[in-house]
């Protein structure tokens, strides 16, 4: 979780860190259903996790906070496997086209 964001209702001085390009990250740990707990403090509002992955590394989901949608990375089962499910807006893109879909 960024350690940027306003409404962050978890403050962990002591929890382990993740720091990438322009981003320190609180690093936590818990079960895949932890996923639809907000970490706003305002609970109406739905702060999801920036990153998150299961202990296989079998797949990765990442919410950058300056992009309007969510990047889910896997193999190719698990991706068309989310193409095909109705209730989801999913588009597929590569690493190439980057964040093309903002232009």
């Amino acid at each position: 979780m960024w350690e940027g964001w306003a409404g962050l209702r978890v403050r962990q001085d002591n929890a382990p860190r993740l720091s990438i390009p322009f981003r320190n990250l609180f690093l936590f740990e818990g079960a895949i259903d932890d996923a639809l707990i907000t970490f706003d403090s305002q609970r109406w509002r739905y702060q999801s996790a920036n990153l998150w992955w299961p202990d296989d590394r079998a797949w990765c989901v990442a919410t950058e906070i300056d992009f309007k949608w969510t990047y889910v990375g896997g193999s190719f089962r698990c991706i068309e496997a989310l193409l095909r499910d109705p209730l989801l807006e999913v588009l597929s893109t590569t690493p190439t086209q980057g964040n093309a879909m903002e232009k």
